[in-house]
């Protein structure tokens, strides 16, 4: 199905910036590029002291499409809350994310939005991508097939039937990827609310994870999407300075114990809670011959939340 002006639902494509020189022009030109005609562009711009406004300036001229183009610089907001910047100024029925350093396959967002418009039960519909690695970087292990871990994959199933799946709770634990290879069902998030500012490391882990438990799930088993790892990206450098090591932990206490997760099954919850555990005790035994004293006491904490979910 093809869509035309007349019967296309708009697409909000959401470029949060900050510092985004060195990749940026093929990120834009890839979204310029895109098959599907009814796009709006938001560009978010964290207050970056590079040229990446300049750039965006410049890359207009590729425009050649005439996708609206809302382009916002403000004071900084840090990286969850410039996402969530990008979600209160779209106007789409879809949001289709596109990092700084990605790039999207031409025939994207077309695709993906003609999945999602084949039911409405659909909240969201990811894809495989491509990985860019840069700078001789190495990749974490099923990085680059993160999707294989589900097992089968339909175009189209109930989130609650991945829930059930065992490998849930295993590594990698984010078996969907970034927003850059997912569309969002915009009107899905005044029910399940935005990104939360509170993770550091796996914010994208359990948005979706709320979309699973609430909606059904679109798949496409082409590579649709380019993500790019390099040591200046926001998650390499969180990683650095050891922010979101305890993500896993808080997301697991969301699913355990927040109404947003009201429909995840009790066998699913009895597993999350056995790995929980099972990954705290574990850590917290590593953790006491460094004697850390922050670290003991916000571990311990942890372990009698769950232990009380």
């Amino acid at each position: 199905m093809r869509f035309n002006m007349s019967n296309a639902p708009l697409v909000t494509v959401c470029i949060p910036i900050y510092n985004g020189e060195r990749f940026l022009e093929e990120a834009l030109i890839s979204a310029f590029n895109q098959s599907y005609s009814s796009i709006e562009i938001i560009i978010s711009d964290d207050k970056s002291d590079d040229d990446s406004l300049l750039i965006i300036e410049e890359l207009k001229i590729h425009n050649q499409k005439n996708f609206d183009i809302k382009i916002y610089s403000h004071e900084r907001l840090g990286l969850v809350q410039n996402w969530n910047f990008c979600l209160s100024r779209a106007s789409g029925k879809y949001i289709k994310f596109l990092f700084q350093d990605d790039i999207l396959d031409s025939k994207c967002v077309e695709k993906m939005v003609t999945l999602a418009e084949s039911k409405p039960e659909i909240g969201m519909v990811f894809t495989p991508r491509e990985l860019i690695v840069n700078d001789g970087m190495k990749v974490p292990f099923g990085v680059d097939i993160l999707h294989e871990f589900w097992g089968n994959l339909q175009p189209i199933q109930k989130g609650s039937s991945l829930l059930k799946r065992r490998v849930l709770v295993k590594d990698p634990v984010n078996k969907i990827g970034e927003p850059t290879n997912v569309l969002i069902r915009k009107e899905i998030l005044d029910k399940i609310g935005n990104f939360d500012c509170n993770l550091a490391q796996l914010v994208d882990w359990e948005m979706w994870l709320r979309i699973i438990s609430c909606y059904d799930i679109g798949f496409i088993n082409e590579k649709l999407a380019r993500f790019r790892i390099h040591d200046k990206q926001a998650t390499n450098q969180n990683f650095i300075v050891g922010r979101g090591w305890d993500d896993i932990y808080k997301i697991w206490l969301k699913v355990l114990n927040e109404p947003v997760y009201h429909k995840v099954p009790l066998s699913t919850r009895l597993l999350i809670k056995g790995n929980l555990l099972y990954r705290l005790v574990n850590t917290l035994l590593k953790a006491l011959p460094a004697r850390k004293p922050d670290d003991l006491r916000l571990l311990s904490t942890y372990i009698k939340k769950a232990i009380m979910s």
